[in-house]
């Protein structure tokens, strides 16, 4: 009788390709494991060349204690490691290996070569190897330490390949993991090359100064040191200024016993400090360790080891929230001991969307994170809004001032559908720096300036990189500067846009860059530090949003050089704005999604007021 089994073993390449997806999802990830091997072979200095952003060559190399034989014969098989032993190893990992997938995920999904030497060898051994395929081992004439050698990377997973970004982009992943690498290991020597350009060639230093090489002059000069340590922890590092904040969190480089990790939890408690103290959407710099017994930390949770779990993370939180809140009142930027008011939040909200109940808070003392909806419920000193304690048959009983600023369209509060017209005597008030707000025929217009002006500088770019009309300014004299190697990159991938928009200017293979001119809405002495901040920003909303080079280009401009939230406006400013605004396609938008006019009706304001 036939039998129609469906369970079925995989073959060994199979389940070996599926198992390399869990630690090799790029040349990244490549690049990262081998390094880390280097690291804990005791190398001082690393070399890493990529060409082809690592799709078709990775080579690191070091000077580390190298390998036998018998030992490389080894190395490349699945789960074989030199760093742990039994279930106590296990418990206090200090390497950053353990698991021995590195090199047998990585053999399973392109050529590898390893050449490798100790000091007390006449001769080094050579291990070439293809998937799926035995290994060869021959002698070889090599210096000490250890050399891999990756080649067409995914060439036999061509479903993989296929989903690598472009070499720019995988380029960028790649300098970025290294720079992690060097804020912390910054007494080994690390140099960088890309094809034949040499991105990184970075001696031991004080961390200080290697901040300075990698990050450049303008975010050294605005960080402050942090220390702090008790019976459980010690936190070591540097943490910026407020004018060293940006708006990426490609400058945020989070380290547990000087293993980079990703922590939304232990995030917050660095940025909660800096609460009112920095721009809207802007993240503060750091680069801090924690150090923890071993034993109290669990590393093993992510395939990548990115994620840790502490024993007591509230403990953690405390601390690291303490260790930044002291520097910054060290520099008179906030008290290092807040007063609560009575009634007032003990929580602190982070990336709030408007009217949503599922934003995240934080407990300011505790660390804990809670959803808003949750946190409402379950906190008896918080005393909720005035709309949440009074009403009348469950109907809720709202503020003037929630009438005007609450966002959800409810009613007769909600965005024009018709384009406003604005005469010459229009009159405008400007409320607290932010907002604008003008008589309409059945009631009242807000509008929000930040929001306003970037619809218009929005259009405006696209109009520009559509050759519509140019939007250039001519600098009297070039400007220079010094750009990071992720930021080079970013440049060169929407340089053709960026000279569309405005920008002309000259990129050098030493970082430097020199600007001839910038978009009219720039001013001169704002040349290099507009031209940094586009790209972050264009960064950013390409990781959150798929749009086209030129929407994410034309964004990231209207977001860096709209008026900002605070900025006073005269009259004709005001007029000027709502004018221009209303000739947009598009004009109740923002690029990013949020209203820019809203409408309060007559009839809503006098049921406010008890008239009807």
């Amino acid at each position: 009788m036939e039998q129609n089994n469906q369970i079925k073993i995989l073959p060994e390449y199979i389940a070996n390709q599926i198992a390399a997806g869990e630690v090799v999802q790029r040349p990244e990830s490549v690049v990262k494991e081998l390094v880390e091997n280097s690291l804990d072979a005791g190398a001082t200095s690393i070399g890493i060349v990529v060409k082809g952003s690592g799709k078709t060559l990775i080579h690191v190399l070091d000077n580390g204690k190298g390998m036998s034989r018998e030992d490389l014969e080894l190395a490349p098989l699945r789960h074989s490691t030199s760093k742990i032993l039994t279930q106590e190893d296990l418990e206090k990992i200090q390497t950053y290996g353990f698991r021995g997938e590195a090199l047998a995920s990585i053999s399973a999904v392109a050529s590898m070569e390893i050449r490798t030497k100790r000091a007390q060898d006449e001769h080094g051994w050579s291990l070439r190897s293809e998937p799926n395929q035995p290994f060869q081992i021959s002698p070889v004439k090599c210096d000490n330490g250890t050399q891999v050698f990756v080649r067409n990377l995914f060439f036999n997973v061509p479903a993989r390949k296929k989903f690598l970004k472009s070499d720019i982009t995988e380029y960028r992943y790649i300098t970025e993991t290294i720079t992690r690498f060097a804020v912390i290991h910054f007494d080994k020597r690390l140099v960088y090359y890309d094809s034949d350009n040499l991105v990184y060639d970075l001696h031991p230093s004080s961390q200080e100064e290697r901040i300075k090489n990698v990050f450049g002059e303008n975010i050294a000069n605005e960080i402050a040191k942090v220390e702090f340590s008790n019976d459980l922890v010690s936190i070591q590092g540097f943490i910026g200024k407020p004018a060293a904040a940006r708006p990426t969190g490609n400058y945020q480089h989070l380290f547990v016993n000087n293993r980079p990790v990703v922590s939304k939890n232990l995030n917050y408690a660095i940025f909660a400090p800096f609460e009112h103290l920095l721009e809207k959407n802007y993240k503060p710099f750091y680069v801090i360790n924690i150090e923890i017994d071993p034993r109290k930390v669990d590393i093993n949770i992510h395939p990548q080891k990115h994620e840790v779990k502490f024993d007591d993370e509230k403990m953690i939180f405390s601390a690291l929230h303490r260790a930044v809140s002291e520097v910054l009142a060290k520099y008179n930027f906030t008290t290092a001991h807040k007063v609560e008011k009575s009634g007032s939040s003990p929580f602190v909200r982070f990336d709030a969307q408007e009217n949503s109940l599922n934003n995240i808070l934080v407990n300011r003392k505790t660390g804990e994170v809670l959803t808003e909806s949750f946190a409402m419920k379950q906190t008896s000193d918080w005393c909720p809004p005035l709309e949440h304690r009074f009403g009348n048959s469950g109907q809720s009983s709202r503020s003037a001032f929630d009438l005007l600023f609450d966002t959800t369209p409810k009613s007769d509060f909600q965005t024009p559908k018709d384009r406003i017209e604005i005469s010459e005597d229009a009159q405008f008030l400007q409320i607290h720096n932010k907002y604008i707000l003008m008589q309409s025929p059945a009631g009242v217009f807000i509008i929000d300036q930040h929001n306003a002006h970037e619809r218009i500088l929005y259009e405006r770019a696209l109009r520009a990189m559509n050759a519509d009309f140019s939007n250039m300014q001519v600098l009297l004299f070039p400007i220079s500067s010094v750009l990071e190697p992720s930021q080079i990159a970013i440049a060169r991938e929407i340089e053709q846009e960026l000279r569309k928009l405005g920008f002309d200017f000259n990129l050098y293979p030493d970082g430097k860059i020199e600007i001839m001119s910038v978009p009219l809405d720039i001013s001169e002495n704002e040349a290099i530090s507009s031209f940094s901040e586009i790209l972050s920003e264009y960064v950013k909303l390409l990781e959150i949003k798929h749009s086209s080079k030129r929407d994410s280009l034309a964004a990231s401009y209207a977001c860096r050089s709209a008026v900002k939230t605070g900025q006073k406006l005269s009259q004709d400013e005001m007029l000027h704005l709502a004018r221009n605004l209303m000739q947009c396609n598009m004009p109740y938008v923002c690029p990013h999604g949020r209203p820019v006019v809203l409408e309060i009706s007559l009839h809503e304001l006098d049921k406010s007021f008890k008239r009807v």
